[in-house]
């Protein structure tokens, strides 16, 4: 789906895009430690749908799509989120620029949106929680132009009230 349909969808459901901090949080944080995984810091392609993972029971990698939403219950982030690697990229709210202190930043606001956690035909790489992907809003296919349309989808938020 495209950053726009994305953002549709999200207000529709009564919801909206999570910020890049948000989702991030919410893929990793502890508490007291940020997982290089949403399960901790050892890749292990057992725990989502990516180029390595071969359980066809959960749509693995040998079935050349994205799986079933909760077919990997043991990669769960502390928050316990399911799915947030692996599986498809996830839109979320903000444009597309270098962290603050970045040594040579980029800005592609009102160009590039981020696509966050990985998908199927990825590996460790881009299936780790700090990996940083971005789309044009109105592709559908994520980080990869040349790819199909099941690479990109999204993750609703919605704001807890003070």
């Amino acid at each position: 789906m495209t950053y726009y349909e994305a953002e549709a969808y999200c207000k529709w459901a009564g919801g909206r895009l999570p910020t890049e901090a948000e989702w991030e949080k919410a893929a990793r944080w502890t508490g007291t430690h940020a997982n290089v995984f949403p399960w901790g810091d050892t890749w292990d392609a057992e725990k989502c749908n990516n180029i390595d993972d071969t359980s066809p029971a959960a749509g693995g990698e040998k079935r050349l799509q994205s799986a079933p939403v909760g077919s990997y219950p043991d990669g769960a982030s502390p928050y316990g989120c399911l799915d947030i690697v692996g599986n498809a990229y996830e839109w979320v709210a903000d444009w597309y620029k270098s962290y603050p202190a970045a040594q040579q930043p980029v800005d592609y606001t009102n160009k590039h949106r981020f696509a966050r956690g990985g998908c199927w035909d990825d590996g460790p790489m881009n299936n780790r929680c700090a990996y940083r992907g971005w789309s044009l809003p109105p592709d559908r296919s994520g980080p990869n132009p040349k790819s199909d349309c099941d690479h990109i989808g999204i993750r609703i938020a919605r704001s807890v009230a003070d």
